[in-house]
């Protein structure tokens, strides 16, 4: 087997899994680079550590959850839509000449 290749999928190195790993531990990759992931955290202790408290931390955060104030996240739904449509003032207009 090519050194390259590990359970039939490309190597991934630390810093690639770990720019991806909320995303995988929230099963959003695409199956190959989820399979990529998986062998490297399978022969990975560090990225296999970091992961489990990624899990552990989301675990106790979903415990902690409060219920929001509807009016707040409608006020921060309205501000998100706006900032991405551009519709928000400039915070920092040019000063007068």
């Amino acid at each position: 087997m090519n050194d390259a290749h590990t359970h039939g999928h490309p190597v991934m190195h630390c810093e690639e899994v770990l720019i991806v790993l909320q995303t995988w531990i929230d099963e959003q990759l695409e199956e190959a680079v989820s399979g990529q992931v998986t062998s490297h955290i399978e022969r990975c202790t560090h990225c296999d550590s970091e992961a489990k408290s990624y899990i552990r931390l989301k675990a106790a955060l979903r415990r902690q959850r409060s219920v929001c104030d509807e009016v707040v996240v409608e006020r921060l739904q309205i501000f998100g839509r706006r900032l991405c449509d551009g519709s928000l003032p400039d915070r920092h207009p040019e000063p007068p000449c």
